[in-house]
């Protein structure tokens, strides 16, 4: 019995089974060698069981080899899931969060390009200058004008010349008369009705012969329509040089610093009969308000810059893109920003019953000599060479007020008649 269960016992343990199992695969390849038919089949079969009993001994094992193949697949597919799922997750943030906001800025920014473009082949003909975004400094010519319901005949209501040094973060702003007494197409006229007789085209020719430089960009604003943006920034502090009540403003504002809201914004920029300086008077309104705008503009976080722009396009027309003014600002942004203002140096006199307004020719020229060379045009700084010896600059080469002219000014009212110092 004992030997019996010894022999069971190393049965079980596969020792003299495998030894079985040799011995029947020698005999089976015997057969083979005598059956050449079947051998094949029979020396297959035989290997194929002694392999299986090599590599882990019953069929049992094989079917668990099986099912833990499955079981990988398995795994494998679901773990190909997890990692299809976790892409298509990162791809649709993407899209949330990159893709669509390109989109919805790339169309808010077509939609304001489609509002504010002049679409006016012969005025962006007149312009000229620096590459855009090339860095240098360059004029634009900020007109408001008191046309109507977009309609092309009316006249330029205030005119602004302004050289914008993105490298300085520096921008002077000066005001030009729009009386000023030039000649157009032949004639002896207003320089406002330039707009008059030939649209932006004719303004920015008239101009920059008058100031003597390139006029590389155009801007056409309707003050009226500044009375949102100026709400939207929350008010304008500004000091307002003299009190005045009951003019052409419509409203009346006592002198002083202080925060204007949109209303009363329009209210100081329209006054000219009830001030002492007259139109030389408004048009130093005017140089204070767009100077406090931009301010208060370059203090706001530049997530609130979109609604600023929405808000300053409904009453703009310009060659510029939302694209160039954002890239300007961010060059301002940040920085130390200097902001120059004056008036062209001009008097006010009558002439065969019409009123005009001269320039003060050597004045003119040496504030504009001194604006280009970025000194700021009320600097006392020695005027550099390129700049100095510059007949053009300045030439007002189309006036045709007086050239003898300096009694003029001691008679008439003139720029130099407002009051307080900007």
């Amino acid at each position: 019995m004992a030997e019996e269960e010894a022999e069971a016992g190393e049965s079980a343990d596969g020792g003299t089974a495998g030894e079985s199992t040799d011995n029947d695969a020698d005999m089976l390849a015997n057969v083979a060698d005598t059956t050449p038919a079947a051998g094949p089949i029979l020396g297959q079969e035989g290997h194929e069981g002694s392999e299986a009993h090599r590599s882990g001994g019953s069929g049992h094992s094989g079917g668990s080899s099986r099912s833990h193949s499955r079981g990988s697949r398995s795994d494998s597919r679901k773990k190909k899931r997890r990692r299809l799922a976790v892409l298509l997750v990162v791809l649709a943030l993407v899209l949330v969060l990159v893709v669509f906001p390109v989109i919805a800025i790339w169309w808010y920014a077509h939609m304001i390009d489609e509002n504010i473009a002049m679409r006016n082949a012969e005025a962006e003909a007149a312009l000229s200058g620096p590459e855009p975004n090339s860095g240098s400094a360059f004029y634009a010519l900020l007109m408001g004008s008191d046309r109507r319901s977009n309609k092309e005949s009316g006249r330029s209501d205030s005119i602004m010349l302004v050289r914008v040094d993105p490298k300085r973060a520096q921008a002077d702003i000066i005001s030009i008369p729009r009386d000023m007494m030039v000649n157009i197409s032949g004639g002896v006229s207003k320089i406002n009705a330039a707009y008059s007789y030939d649209g932006a085209a004719g303004a920015i020719r008239a101009v920059s012969k008058f100031a003597g430089v390139p006029i590389t960009h155009y801007m056409e604003v309707d003050f009226s329509q500044m009375v949102a943006l100026v709400d939207e920034l929350g008010g304008i502090t500004v000091n307002v040089p003299e009190s005045f009540s009951g003019g052409n403003g419509g409203g009346s504002l006592k002198a002083g610093t202080q925060t204007l809201n949109g209303e009363q914004t329009l209210v100081f920029t329209r006054e000219r009969y009830k001030v002492q300086g007259g139109d030389f008077s408004r048009a130093q309104a005017q140089r204070i308000v767009l100077t406090a705008i931009i301010n208060k503009i370059l203090d706001q976080p530049v997530t609130k810059w979109p609604d600023l722009v929405r808000q300053f396009s409904k009453g703009l027309s310009t060659d510029m893109s939302v694209t160039d003014f954002l890239s300007i600002g961010q060059k301002f942004y940040g920085k130390s920003v200097t902001l120059n203002t004056a008036g062209c140096p001009s008097y006010a006199f009558e002439q065969n019953g019409v009123s005009y307004v001269g320039v003060e020719y050597e004045e003119w020229q040496d504030m504009m000599r001194r604006t280009d060379a970025g000194l700021g045009p009320k600097s006392t700084i020695d005027i550099p060479e390129p700049q100095a010896s510059n007949k053009k600059l300045g030439a007002a080469s189309n006036a045709e007020s007086p050239k003898d002219y300096k009694e003029l000014v001691n008679k008439s009212l003139n720029s130099n008649s407002v009051i307080g110092n900007e």
